[in-house]
Formats: C-alpha cells, structure tokens, sequence
C-alpha cells in the first residue's frame, strides 16, 4: 500500500509540476529567447513537434498517437506495478502528451550550454522519463541492490 501511495503521489506531483513549469515559463519569457538563469542554464521555450532532438518534428499526429499509447502502457504496467521509477516515467510521459494533445507539440524550454557547446532544449518532463527509464535499467542490470530497494520498486 505504502508504494503505491507513494507512486501516485510521485505520478501526479510530477505531471503538476512539469504543467506548471511549462505554463510558468511560456508565460514569462519570449519565445525562442534564451534567457540566462545561471551561467550554463537558460530558459527557451520552443515547441517541439517531434522526439528527442526534434527528430521526426514532421509526423506530429503519428507521434502523438504513439505518445499517447505508450501513456496508456505506461500507466497499465505503473497499476500493475506502483512505485518509484514507473511514477517517473509516467508523469513524464503523461505530461508530455498532455502537450502534444493540448498544443501539437511538447513545450521545451531547458536549455544548457557551456561555452560553444549547446545541448538540445527539453522540459521537466524529459528529466522524469530519462531518470525513470535509466534507474529501471539500473534495476534489471544489477537485481536486487538495496539501494534499489529503498527507493521502494522490487
């Protein structure tokens, strides 16, 4: 009971802040615009219509539809098992369709660069999915570490 509790509550505190953090940032700041928060971070909101990279940004419906059903997988296995890392993935890919039903495509807008270097633009949500979907791996490679276990997932 204790897990599930926790993933939900995981889940929807994830998807509300990501929400808002999106909303917050298309609110106050130009579009396509970086705006420097500290030394290698700025916000940018863009709209992604694609995935990772923008890659495919010209087949927006049929990444949607496929966002949408891998949700719908997603939230079936995070039933079936409730916990720390499926409530990562979850609320990122939950909030993340959100966006591509609501707006057509994913709001972006964290963007980090050192020097000339520039990493591609991504959002809150993006965060969740990759922590989620790397401690999972973590968890499948190396079994039954404790420090798997006192996330809550086993």
């Amino acid at each position: 009971m204790h897990k599930k509790v926790t993933g939900v509550i995981l889940l929807v505190l994830g998807i509300a802040l990501d929400l808002y953090s999106k909303s917050y940032v298309f609110q106050h700041y130009m579009f396509a615009q970086k705006t420097p928060v500290i030394f290698f971070l700025s916000w940018a909101p863009v709209y992604n219509t694609g995935i990772a990279w923008s890659i495919a940004s010209n087949h927006g419906v049929l990444i949607t539809i496929i966002s949408f059903s891998l949700s719908l997988m997603c939230i079936t296995e995070f039933i079936r098992n409730p916990g720390f890392f499926w409530g990562f993935i979850c609320a990122g890919g939950v909030a993340n369709t959100f966006d591509r039903v609501v707006y057509g495509a994913v709001r972006d807008f964290i963007a980090l660069s050192y020097g000339a270097h520039h990493f591609p633009i991504f959002n809150i949500a993006d965060c969740y999915l990759s922590l989620g979907i790397l401690m999972l791996f973590m968890q499948h490679y190396f079994g039954s570490s404790r420090h798997f276990t006192l996330l809550g997932d086993r």
